[in-house]
């Protein structure tokens, strides 16, 4: 496994563990940051009120940390093309 790979697979873990098992979440974006600092992560899930939301986080790498950065409700003709595009975050 290269180092890309297994830096990848660390941050799933710390993303995976924050969602429900079984719930429906898409990665819409993702950005490496430079210098190996982490990554800019965008998902698509269902909020608590039953809307579609588009939440956005800051992976810190080096910490090995989430941070939360918001969320904004992601609008019906939009979210097709969201899921469609977007991956699939596999949850046990």
């Amino acid at each position: 496994m290269t180092t890309d790979a297994v830096a990848i697979a660390v941050r799933d873990s710390a993303f995976a563990s924050m969602f429900r098992s079984g719930e429906k979440v898409w990665l819409v974006h993702e950005a490496r940051l430079p210098a190996d600092e982490g990554w800019l992560l965008e998902f698509v899930r269902l909020g608590p009120q039953g809307r579609w939301m588009r939440q956005r986080y800051r992976y810190d790498a080096v910490a090995g940390v989430v941070h939360f950065r918001g969320e904004t409700p992601v609008a019906d003709e939009e979210l097709p093309a969201l899921r469609r595009n977007g991956r699939r975050v596999e949850l046990p």
